[in-house]
């Protein structure tokens, strides 16, 4: 007996141009997934894999694995049911790649049942991709990567968690690219203080390229809410959304509800940082945090807005708190942040370079440690607007929370 259930859901992303911003138009897809009451309704799979499987729908009745000089291709259309908490293991090439209407499902058999995730280890090809593929269900990381490559394009990464870091995607000494594709609702769910970071991504000593991406609704209790990068790692994003995630343990020092990083390399360019928060004894970086001397920051063509923190005691930087030495902030709006200033700056300016910006609407004032001549209004723009000697205005004439950077 077989019975159908009905969902929607939603694929890829692509960027079209308005008056010179950009915005994402969503795609939509539906498909029907079968219910399985009878468990001989699909063919079982355990252990080695090669070939090409699919179409069709599959259960996963033990750990399964693709092992070092053998491949497999997973062929559009194709559902893998994991009966229980077992992994997927890559040792050697894999290539699931669905289309726009007819995508890759990876997910538990029935509804709040678990597995273990995608897992690619060394042995791995460094062409191993998933394309239009959706991963949900996982409570050890959607995917995680530990040196290794992959790729990733119009994917949804939905509703997987982990214990300490990653909840939707890991990586450790690993590289990937991330495009056109969806991390929401992720989470990493650890109540020890100090404990439990990147809820949507989390990268130590690995080098990632993420861009037309909208990473939502991620959660973590103590660092990086959306994304936590540490150990020399470098992140580059670009055209993407970090909105709507949050640091929620209510217990100790937390940062950085969209981004954090430590000890790593963020650049940001052309795009949204809203709605995040940051709880906790003590609260800082709503949108990005930066751990003190350590690591570069540079933002450019962004709109950092609405992101807050909800701290018993908020040390700053409700939009950015940037303490490393290394920062560069250019072309943004950093507006309407909330519950500390919009903006912390390291306490040595010999390496700050914030300009061509626009500050404003800050309930606790816009800045904390300010540059000698900072948002003194002494100088005249191009556009006959006042701005201080470093090009920064104070302007609420931008206010449209969909634009991203400065007209």
């Amino acid at each position: 007996m077989i019975g159908f259930s009905y969902y929607e859901v939603d694929k890829g992303y692509s960027f079209h141009s308005i008056l010179g911003g950009e915005y994402m138009k969503r795609y939509t897809i539906t498909f029907l997934s079968m219910l399985i009451i009878s468990i001989s309704a699909a063919a079982q799979l355990s252990g080695p894999l090669s070939g090409t499987l699919g179409p069709g729908m599959y259960t996963v009745i033990d750990d399964i694995s693709v092992q070092e000089g053998d491949s497999l291709t997973i062929a559009p259309g194709t559902e893998l049911l994991f009966d229980g908490l077992y992994s997927f293991d890559i040792y050697g090439y894999f290539y699931a790649v669905g289309t726009e209407s007819d995508s890759i499902f990876f997910l538990a058999h029935y509804p709040n049942y678990h597995w273990h995730g995608i897992d690619f280890f060394s042995t791995s090809d460094d062409s191993c991709k998933l394309s239009y593929c959706v991963i949900t269900g996982s409570i050890s990381s959607g995917i995680f990567c530990e040196n290794a490559h992959i790729g990733l394009s119009q994917c949804l990464i939905k509703g997987n968690s982990c214990h300490n870091f990653g909840g939707g995607l890991a990586f450790i000494n690993s590289s990937a690219t991330i495009e056109n594709s969806e991390i929401v609702e992720n989470s990493v769910n650890n109540y020890t203080p100090y404990t439990g970071v990147g809820g949507g991504i989390y990268s130590s000593q690995s080098v990632l390229y993420i861009s037309n991406c909208i990473i939502k609704q991620d959660s973590s209790s103590h660092r990086g809410g959306g994304i936590f990068c540490e150990d020399r790692s470098s992140l580059t994003i670009t055209e993407s959304v970090i909105s709507d995630n949050a640091v929620y343990q209510t217990s100790g020092f937390n940062q950085g509800g969209g981004i954090f990083i430590a000890d790593s390399y963020l650049l940001l360019d052309h795009c949204l940082v809203s709605f995040n928060t940051v709880g906790g004894q003590t609260a800082q970086g709503g949108g990005i945090g930066c751990d003190a001397n350590t690591g570069t920051l540079k933002v450019f063509n962004s709109t950092i807005t609405r992101n807050a923190l909800q701290g018993t005691m908020n040390e700053g930087g409700a939009g950015i708190c940037a303490l490393s030495e290394n920062v560069i902030v250019k072309n943004c709006i950093i507006e309407g942040n909330i519950g500390g200033h919009g903006f912390d700056f390291p306490t040595n300016y010999d390496t700050l370079e914030v300009i061509h910006n626009n500050f404003y609407n800050h309930v606790y004032g816009s800045f904390n440690y300010l540059p000698p001549g900072f948002m003194i209004l002494s100088n005249i723009n191009a556009n006959g607007e006042p701005c201080d000697s470093f090009y920064n205005l104070n302007l609420t004439r931008f206010a449209l929370y969909g634009e991203i950077g400065m007209l």
